[in-house]
C-alpha cells in the first residue's frame, strides 16, 4: 500500500492511496498534486508501480529566498506544482506572473501595464540589472510562443525557467527602488 504523507509537518496526516487490489501496470506513472483535507496543504507526489516519491526534492540550482513577497512566491509555488504535474506551460505562465508580481510588490508599475513594460519600469528603478532583465525578456517570450503560439514546452525549459526565475525573484527582492 502506497501513502502519501500531507507535507505539513504539523498536519502530518498519512493518506492512503492506493492498495494491494489496484490493478494498474508495473511501469505506469501518476504524477499529481495532492491537497489535504484536514490542512488544504500542496504537496506533488509521483508513483511508479507501488513506490511513491514526495516532490519537491531540491532540483534546482537557485532555492526562492525566505523574504520574496507573497504574491511573487505564491506564483512560483504554483510553477513548482505546474512542473511537477508536468503541465509545463503552466510553469512558464506562472513565471511570467511571479515576475510580474515581484515588481508590483516592490511598487513599480501597475496591474494594467504588458511585462514588457514592467521589465522595462523595473531595469529604469534599478530593481533588475542587464542579466536579470534578459532573463525574464526570455522568459516572456517563451511564455508567449508556449501560450499564444501553442510551442510545447520541454521538461529541461520548465526546469531550467525555473531556475532562471528564482535568481530573478530574489535578486528584485535584494534591490531597493529609489524614492518616488
Amino acid at each position: 500500500m502506497a501513502v502519501i504523507p500531507c507535507a505539513n509537518p504539523e498536519c502530518g496526516v498519512q493518506h492512503r492511496i492506493i492498495n494491494e487490489a489496484d490493478h494498474r501496470h508495473f511501469n505506469d506513472i501518476i504524477r499529481g498534486v495532492f491537497y489535504c483535507g484536514y490542512c488544504e496543504q500542496a504537496t506533488a507526489f509521483q508513483i511508479k508501480g507501488n513506490a511513491a516519491n514526495f516532490l519537491p526534492g531540491r532540483l534546482f540550482q537557485e532555492e526562492l529566498a525566505d523574504d520574496v513577497a507573497e504574491e511573487p512566491r505564491a506564483m512560483f509555488a504554483e510553477a513548482l506544482l505546474c512542473f511537477y504535474g508536468a503541465s509545463y506551460s503552466g510553469v512558464i505562465a506562472m513565471c511570467r506572473s511571479a515576475i510580474a508580481e515581484a515588481i508590483l510588490a516592490k511598487g513599480i508599475g501597475n496591474r494594467k501595464k504588458p511585462l514588457p513594460d514592467l521589465i522595462e519600469l523595473a531595469k529604469n528603478a534599478g530593481l533588475v540589472d542587464t542579466l536579470d532583465e534578459s532573463t525574464a525578456e526570455s522568459v516572456r517570450v517563451l511564455g508567449r510562443d508556449t501560450l499564444h503560439y501553442m510551442r510545447a514546452m520541454t521538461p529541461t525549459e520548465g526546469a531550467v525557467a525555473l531556475g532562471a526565475i528564482a535568481k530573478v525573484l530574489n535578486n528584485i527582492t535584494k534591490r531597493t527602488p529609489p524614492p518616488a
